[in-house]
């Protein structure tokens, strides 16, 4: 039986909410695809639970345009604990380039190498 795990996305882009949609780091997650993450990067960020991503989209100012949507992970996942607080390309650059500005990752948070969109 394969694990679900939860993502939050913008309801009409279908990118992360998190991330600026023009970032290079966006992804789009289109139903009934298999999507990876930036090479580089922290990996597709996930929740275990489907009350961990509502929680985190409820705290949103812009809630009503997000939805958390079912993905299947690929490959070997690890748990995340500090992610950056930048949400642009370039904020996102230099936090992978030097580890800078970190800030607690939500609670129940994983990154895969990818995910299987399944809605």
């Amino acid at each position: 039986m394969r694990k679900y795990k939860y993502k939050v996305i913008k309801k009409i882009s279908r990118k992360s909410a998190f991330i600026n949609g023009n970032s290079k780091y966006a992804i789009d997650y289109i139903k009934n695809e298999n999507v990876c993450a930036p090479l580089g990067s922290l990996g597709v960020l996930v929740f275990n639970t489907k009350k961990a991503a509502k929680y985190f989209r409820n705290n949103w100012k812009d809630k009503k345009d997000l939805i958390v949507i079912k993905v299947i992970p690929t490959g070997r996942g690890k748990r995340i604990h500090y992610v950056s607080p930048a949400r642009n390309s370039k904020g996102l650059d230099n936090f992978y380039k030097n580890n800078s500005l970190l800030q607690p990752a939500p609670g129940d948070t994983m990154g895969y190498p990818g995910v299987f969109v399944v809605d």
